[in-house]
């Protein structure tokens, strides 16, 4: 009888559903972490030399005048 169990899809069904919610809810809490650790780590200063190589590979816009 025990073989029985493993065919009741309404469980599977279940802890799957509860697995995507987990995994959907950790999302919606490390996505905003990591975009304030990102925009901190900007503020500090750690991208500028990302930043100067890119303008050095893309050269400096131009700024339209007003």
């Amino acid at each position: 009888m025990l073989w029985f169990f493993f065919f009741d899809f309404r469980c599977h069904i279940e802890y799957i559903c509860l697995s995507w919610m987990l995994i959907f809810g950790l999302f919606l809490a490390i996505f905003p972490t990591v975009l304030v650790l990102l925009w901190l780590l900007h503020q500090k200063g750690l991208f500028d030399p990302l930043y100067d190589w890119l303008e050095d590979i893309l050269g400096r816009r131009s700024e339209q005048p007003g």
